[in-house]
């Protein structure tokens, strides 16, 4: 087997994608830390749902890439499966960023549309963290998208 960096538009937005995904991943885990000394009031509930999506999507990710840098994987079964993977992890991007909205309502609430906990510094922070995390992951079903796409576009050349 060959290893080789084909400078393709699909396999640049996949390392974006991963990139993406890692830093959401950190800012996801660290919106869930805030509140610790007032006994964890501000963790997610379902962080454990939102760290196994990151990771199978950065799996799926790493695995479409390395799938791009292998020259002797040619034919359609190869192509199936890059875009098979794109699509899961695309897939479970969304079902990640719904997760994370889910579970951040209820603070949303209280800061942005009641003023309940506006003056609470952990809450705050911990919403602060929780919309990074929600720009990373939309940022990374965009580089996932752009990967599926410049993968189609291979397919047509």
């Amino acid at each position: 087997m060959k290893f080789r960096f084909r400078a393709s538009y699909s396999t640049i937005a996949i390392l974006a994608a991963f990139l993406f995904t890692l830093l959401s991943l950190i800012f996801c885990c660290l919106s869930s830390s805030f509140g610790s000394a007032e006994g964890g009031v501000y963790g997610v509930d379902l962080i454990g749902m939102i760290v196994t999506f990151c990771v199978l999507s950065m799996i799926f990710e790493a695995a479409a890439f390395m799938m791009d840098c292998v020259e002797d994987l040619t034919g359609k079964l190869y192509m199936i499966l890059a875009d098979v993977l794109r699509f899961a992890s695309a897939a479970l991007l969304i079902a990640c960023f719904s997760v994370m909205i889910f579970s951040r309502g209820d603070l949303m609430g209280y800061i942005w549309f009641s003023d309940l906990e506006a003056n609470n510094a952990s809450a705050v922070s911990a919403l602060s963290m929780s919309v990074v995390a929600w720009v990373f992951l939309v940022l990374s079903v965009a580089a996932c998208a752009t990967s599926i796409y410049g993968s189609f576009c291979k397919k047509t050349r």
